[in-house]
């Protein structure tokens, strides 16, 4: 059974990762070319976006002011042509409902979750860290997704012990 200090870790580890992914998105859809838009690495990116207004960026030591171009919604609208924003967008919510929806089980559309095994575009292998980090959040998805009642544990119990049973044996 996992305790805090086990889950800690990896959590921390996605929580660090997805923010770095999300910057390396938004800053190719600034760029305009969208041949060159990034696509992100992690599977499970879709699924992170309630850490989008969690984290605060660091303040800018410069006292010059920033000149930060349009968010890449705005200047989505005027670019005629097919666009890959649809799987990058982050959901609009103010801080009252976005705090709702940490504590709650995720709202996005089903069709946003990637295929389960993705290829990877460079060919190398998974870390060790990683593959702990994508066991851990599927056995933390099934666990939220898990039935509640006793009853329905039980059901869930025969109903796997009945699917490893060889045909003759299943009623």
């Amino acid at each position: 059974m996992a305790d805090m200090t086990y889950l800690k870790i990896p959590i921390g580890g996605l929580r660090s990762t997805y923010p770095r992914e999300r910057k390396k998105v938004q800053d190719s859809q600034r760029s305009g070319a969208e041949d060159d838009i990034y696509v992100p690495r992690m599977w499970y990116y879709d699924r992170l976006h309630f850490l989008a207004g969690q984290t605060e960026p660091r303040s800018s030591l410069s006292s010059l002011p920033s000149t930060l171009p349009s968010p890449p919604a705005e200047a989505s609208e005027a670019q005629p042509g097919p666009s890959r924003q649809q799987h990058v967008e982050e959901p609009s919510l103010s801080q009252g409902s976005r705090s709702q929806e940490v504590a709650g089980p995720s709202r996005l559309p089903d069709m946003q979750v990637p295929p389960l095994h993705l290829q990877r575009e460079s060919g190398r292998k998974r870390s060790t860290l990683e593959e702990a980090a994508i066991g851990l959040f599927w056995k933390a998805t099934e666990a939220l997704g898990a039935p509640h009642t006793v009853e329905e544990d039980f059901a869930g119990i025969i109903g796997c012990k009945m699917q490893r049973m060889e045909e003759g044996q299943q009623l």
